[in-house]
């Protein structure tokens, strides 16, 4: 079994940043967010990016930890948008200057619960083309 320092190696030698390679490693390949394989597919993997879970724009001094970067699918991401703010504005989170590993679980808990509704929705929306579609080749 390689080493996380293998590991490390080989992503940095496939032109992946250390701090990236982390962020890569501690999610295991998956969106953080919706938990889907990001190492399945080419157009997945492509698609797939670092996420600052509390918004750089609102927590400047939280912008290089690694602990507020999560792997997120294109899609979790553009659902959870630039600036939306899973803590809420909370004072508390205005001088910290990391995210223990609780916090960061919870703030990654908030984010799912906000855009779940919204990937159940994108798949309602996406069977109801695809039935189209199929009905329209079927007819034609």
């Amino acid at each position: 079994m390689a080493t996380f320092e293998e590991y490390n190696d080989r992503l940095r030698s496939l032109g992946v940043s250390a701090p990236l390679n982390a962020i890569w490693l501690r999610a295991q390949g998956r969106c953080e967010y919706c938990g889907v394989d990001l190492l399945e597919l080419h157009e997945v993997y492509r698609g797939a990016d670092s996420d600052h879970l509390l918004p750089k724009s609102l927590y400047p001094l939280l912008i290089d930890k690694l602990n507020n970067y999560v792997m997120a699918c294109a899609s979790c991401h553009k659902l959870k948008g630039h600036r939306y703010d899973p803590g809420n504005g909370d004072a508390r989170w205005q001088n910290v200057s990391d995210l223990t590993d609780d916090e960061r679980k919870q703030l990654i808990d908030i984010v799912i619960a906000r855009i779940r509704p919204l990937r159940e929705e994108q798949k309602r929306q996406l069977l109801a083309a695809k039935d189209f579609i199929r009905l329209y080749i079927s007819t034609t």
